[in-house]
C-alpha cells in the first residue's frame, strides 16, 4: 500500500513539474512574440510614415519625421538608431537629410522579420500632384 501511494505522489509530483517548466516556457515564448509584434508593427508605421516624407519638405511632414526617429530610436536596430540620430541633426542643420538610407534599412529589417524574400532593389515612389 505504501509503494502505491509514493508512486502515485510520485507521479503528481512529476505532473506538477512538467506543468509548472512548461507554463514558464510558454509564458517566456507568448512575451518574446509580444514583443516582436509590437516591434513589427510600430517599425511598420515608422516604414510608412518615413515613406511618405521622402521627396516632401520637412515643414510639410514635420511630426510624422519627429514620430519616425522617436519610434526608431526606441524599436530601430544600432544601425537605424544612428540612421535616425543623424537625419535628426541634418535636419536641423540644414534643413534636409537623405531619408532613403533608413527606409532601406527599415524594409531590410522588417522583410527578414516577417519571413519574407530578400529585396535589394531600389524603392520606388509615386508622388501624385493635387491641385
Amino acid at each position: 500500500m505504501e509503494e502505491y501511494i509514493i508512486k502515485i505522489l510520485s507521479t503528481a509530483v512529476i505532473a506538477v513539474l512538467g506543468w509548472i517548466v512548461a507554463h514558464y516556457f510558454t509564458s517566456k515564448r507568448e512575451l518574446k512574440n509580444k514583443q516582436r509584434e509590437i516591434k513589427v508593427e510600430y517599425l511598420i508605421e515608422a516604414y510608412q510614415k518615413l515613406e511618405n516624407c521622402i521627396q516632401r519638405h520637412p515643414k510639410e511632414v514635420g511630426k510624422d519625421l519627429e514620430s519616425v526617429v522617436a519610434n526608431i530610436q526606441l524599436f530601430g536596430s544600432e544601425k537605424q538608431i544612428e540612421l535616425a540620430k543623424k537625419i535628426a541633426n541634418d535636419i536641423s542643420k540644414n534643413g534636409s537629410a537623405d531619408l532613403e538610407s533608413l527606409l532601406k534599412s527599415l524594409r531590410t529589417d522588417l522583410r527578414k522579420e516577417l519571413q519574407l524574400s530578400d529585396n535589394d532593389s531600389n524603392v520606388q515612389f509615386l508622388r501624385m500632384q493635387t491641385t
